[in-house]
Formats: structure tokens, sequence, C-alpha cells
């Protein structure tokens, strides 16, 4: 049975907000840098009064737990833990990466791929992502690194994701003889829609936290310092 679950990604200059009730889905996805606590609920208030039902009636609240900007993480993550604590409601807490790399599946079908978000200050939130079926995947490696000694894979056959290959393009050439030739999931950023396919897997498998437990994951330890190690 098909969970009635909202989402909320704002990890990136990305701000996405999607409503799952049944087959039907609403959504509102624009980038809008620093725009996040403008746009982000009355995206939720919007999409609400579109289906008809009130926050109480969700069965759950999926968002992004980053890694990404410091601030839309936190924005993000402090909107769901809201809505969840006052309605005593379960969440689903994903990866921004992996939400990126399965909404690369739904627009390439790519299997394996390599996630990378611009992380600023000389460095790159990364992951090798294998999917295996839509709202079905494994996130390896998730770390922050600085491109240069990003260790690629052995085999090839591996898509290109998200802004970082952009930001980079020494590690693009670096690793042209493991990637695929498609372009089309350079630059993506993640979008709540696929945060809802994978919610739907999480929640199914029973993989939910109570509201208290929302944590934001930053990999960065220091999010207002220049690491030392970077150029």
């Amino acid at each position: 049975m098909t969970a009635t679950v909202l989402a909320i990604e704002t990890s990136t200059n990305a701000c996405s907000v999607a409503l799952q009730q049944g087959n039907d889905v609403l959504s509102r996805h624009e980038v809008a840098a620093r725009r996040h606590g403008e746009l982000l609920l009355p995206w939720v208030q919007q999409l609400l009064a579109e289906a008809g039902i009130t926050v109480s009636q969700l069965d759950a609240i999926a968002v992004s737990r980053g890694p990404g900007a410091f601030t839309g993480v936190r924005i993000g993550v402090a909107a769901a833990q809201g809505l969840a604590m006052s309605y005593d409601l379960p969440a689903v807490t994903l990866s921004s990466l992996a939400i990126c790399a399965q909404g690369a599946y739904r627009i390439t079908g790519a299997s394996q791929q390599l996630v990378a978000f611009d992380a600023r200050m000389g460095e790159l939130y990364w992951a090798e992502v294998l999917v295996e079926a839509a709202g079905q995947l494994r996130l390896q490696h998730e770390s922050v690194i600085a491109p240069e000694v990003i260790q690629l894979p052995s085999s090839t056959g591996w898509l290109a994701v998200s802004d970082g290959w952009a930001s980079y393009p020494d590690l693009m050439t670096r690793a042209k003889d493991y990637l695929l030739p498609e372009q089309a999931a350079i630059g993506l950023l993640p979008n709540a829609l696929d945060l809802l396919t994978l919610a739907q897997t999480e929640i199914a498998a029973g993989r939910m936290v109570a509201a208290e437990s929302i944590q934001p994951v930053y990999l960065r330890n220091n999010v207002a310092e220049k690491p030392k190690n970077s150029a």
C-alpha cells in the first residue's frame, strides 16, 4: 500500500517539496538559491490544499538529511522536524546524494553513478551509487573530499552526476575512461520527487525514525572555516 508522504529537499540551490497520496503526486521544484526559507512552508501549504488533506492525514514526513549547503539542510530538517513533532508523525531521512542518484536513474536509467556535489572550499560531496531498481540503491563512500584525491572505480560504465563535475573539470578529464558518454545528469540537483520514491521503500521496510531523531548530516566537521589542507 502506498503511504501518504510529504517530502522536503532543500540541501542545494534547488528547493523542492512533493506530496504523494495514493498514485497522485504533486510537487514544486525551483533552483532558488537563498530563497528556501521563503518558499518552503508556503509550498507545503499549497500542496496540502491541492490534495485536500491536512498534515495530520500524512503517514510520514520525508526529508533530505544532507550533505549540502549548511543553511539549506538546516531549513529542511527544521521544517520536517517541526511538522513531525507537531503532528506525532514518523520520519524518513535520506542522503541528498542518494536522492540525486534516484533522479539520475529516473532520467537516464543508469545503474552505476558517481555523484559529486560542489562543496566549495576546494572539495566535493561524493558518493558511488549502485541502483538496483527505482527506489532501491546502495550508497557507497559518502564523503567530503578534495577532487584530486578521489579514488575512482576500477570498472567502466559510470554516470557522472550533479554539479561537482562541471566545477572540477580536471576530475572529469581524469575519470573520462571510466564514464559513460551520457551528459544528461551533469548539473542535476536533488528533487523531492525522487525523495518520495526512496521514502516509499523505506516506509515499506519499516525504516522510519521519531521526529526528535531527525538529524542533519553535513559531513564537514566545521562548516564555517576553510579546511587547513585546502588550496
